[in-house]
């Protein structure tokens, strides 16, 4: 369980570059005379009181709430990044290309003549199928924007006109005709246009009969050259749709899979721990599932566990009701919300959900769209159609921890006169009001990290936990006082020194026994410390 150690280490322990910054300036040149003075100093140094706010504030500022007014419970609470899946990884519309020679005699019924010089008119009407990505069956779609590319061709001697008519395709509500001028002058007669269907609406349906279904009407009118017609002749017909895209579409979009690659939600409490065991009472995981497509979703968590980055080590928790199923909105821009919540009646051993000291909470999910199949009610996506997914995890701070090991440096450094100090010592005293005691180590570093003295030599007692009622709430804080020692042969170690580092290890009240007990929002933490320097300086009058 985190129970405040890491800021209480900061708070009692790593205020010592300031001492150490500054102990030298506290002397009063106004108190020293003339000649040699052997002092022996000990003056306060600094003195604070910190509430349970101070001591937390490696949260960020609404992270730590009060979840029960009566007692002053507190929780943390770590908000993960919302994901989704949008419309385009559910309906993807591919490019497309037809092609189809029509035969001028068999298709279009144009008759055998030696030579023509009139005028004729013959249609034929074509249903093209349109290939989707992942066979979602389309029944109508508004678009967005996209492109309609017509290249007609014919060995066909005389002049011809094409009327190219789409009647499901509506632009601005009437149907989407295209002419096509193909005059003869020698040879093979050929032409392409281009159109752009931004706004344009789209029937598949080929009057409400298909799906998938693209109708066109080729009208051709043959303007005669004196040429023959001789019955082999071809009309060449391509048509391609390229980078369509749709603000509104219609129909069934099968069931699909999706699965997102997930999220992590930084703990951020524990990234100076390296170790330590933690059970909390009642954690609780929220998943917040927002859906504004048209077709219900199952939600099917793929991963779900803690995770430290220090060693790689995971904790998966288990026994999860899974998966579930997420509604559908009736109305195109409405949205249905589903609230999934893990705690401890329905995941086995959410109550761990820390206890491999985690840096990251990390979860993914697979989304499956219609699970129940092809309802009456066709689906519907909009431009703007999402599956998202926000995850909250609360944590009341009661239950219990030991062995919770922290590990923090700082920038130190230290540039005052030390030829006249024979020894310096610290002392350290604390008021604990929190339900944790505290022992730690403290190292001087150079500037690449290396070792070059101890400031605390052993595992040394620095807090005792308060004493606690019978909701683990602390009564009687409890005092302790703790002198750091530097002789002179050791004092010249500060001014190489770069770096501090301080290696604590935390436990609450009991906490070995499994004894519970809770961080309120009447915790606090009193510091005073203090200095004494032994040594012996010589003042001339004229200083």
């Amino acid at each position: 369980m985190r129970i405040v150690s890491p800021k209480l280490a900061l708070a009692a322990l790593l205020a010592l570059p300031f001492l150490f910054g500054g102990c030298l300036k506290k002397y009063d040149p106004d108190k020293l005379t003339d000649g040699v003075w052997n002092p022996n100093l000990a003056v306060p140094i600094a003195y604070s009181r910190f509430d349970v706010y101070d001591i937390l504030d490696r949260a960020e500022e609404n992270d730590l709430v009060v979840i029960d007014p009566q007692t002053g419970l507190l929780a943390l609470r770590y908000e993960g990044q919302a994901f989704s899946f949008s419309a385009s990884e559910v309906l993807d519309l591919p490019d497309f290309a037809y092609s189809k020679s029509f035969s001028g005699g068999l298709d279009f019924g144009f008759p055998v003549f030696p030579t023509f010089n009139g005028q004729m008119t013959e249609s034929v009407s074509e249903s093209i199928d349109y290939e989707t990505e992942n066979g979602e069956s389309l029944y109508d779609i508004l678009l967005a924007g996209g492109q309609l590319n017509i290249d007609v061709s014919t060995d066909l001697q005389h002049d011809i006109v094409l009327q190219i008519e789409f009647p499901y395709i509506t632009v601005n509500g009437a149907p989407l005709v295209i002419d096509v001028n193909l005059p003869y002058t020698g040879g093979t007669s050929s032409s392409s246009t281009q159109t752009n269907l931004t706004n344009a609406f789209i029937d598949f349906t080929d009057g409400g009969t298909t799906t998938n279904a693209i109708a066109v009407n080729i009208t051709a009118t043959l303007d005669g050259t004196g040429n023959p017609i001789v019955g082999n002749e071809n009309i060449d017909f391509d048509l391609s749709l390229n980078g369509l895209s749709f603000a509104l579409a219609r129909g069934y979009v099968g069931q699909q899979t999706v699965a997102l690659d997930g999220d992590s939600i930084l703990i951020a409490i524990f990234q100076n721990s390296i170790d330590g065991y933690f059970q909390l009472v009642n954690p609780r995981l929220e998943l917040r599932v927002m859906n504004s497509f048209g077709f219900p979703v199952e939600l099917d968590i793929t991963q779900l566990r803690t995770v430290n980055t220090d060693d790689g080590s995971e904790f998966p928790l288990t026994g999860y009701p899974n998966p579930t199923l997420i509604g559908a909105p009736n109305v195109v821009g409405d949205s249905v919300v589903s609230i999934l919540e893990f705690n401890s009646q329905n995941t086995a051993n959410i109550a761990n959900i820390i206890t491999p000291v985690p840096k990251y909470l990390h979860f993914a999910v697979a989304g499956s769209s219609n699970p129940n199949g092809e309802a009456d009610a066709p689906n519907f996506i909009s431009a703007n159609s999402q599956l998202r997914v926000d995850a909250t995890l609360e944590m009341p701070l009661e239950g219990f921890a030991y062995g919770f090991v922290i590990r923090d440096t700082v920038e130190f450094t230290f540039d005052e006169n030390i030829e006249e100090v024979d020894w310096v010592m610290i002392r350290l005293y604390a008021k604990n009001g929190f339900p944790v005691d505290l022992s730690g180590q403290l190292y001087l570093a150079d500037a690449n990290y290396n070792l070059i003295d101890t400031l605390i030599t052993s595992e040394q007692q620095v807090l005792l936990a308060g004493l606690t009622n019978s909701i683990g709430k602390v009564v009687n804080p409890t005092e302790q006082t703790t002198d750091i020692f530097i002789p002179r042969e050791r004092i010249d170690n500060l001014l190489d020194a770069a770096h501090l580092i301080f290696v604590a290890e935390s436990n609450t009240l009991n906490g070995t026994s499994g004894q519970v007990v809770g961080i309120y929002d009447t915790d606090f933490l009193e510091v005073r410390l203090g200095l004494q320097v032994q040594g012996r300086i010589n003042v001339s009058s004229g200083s």
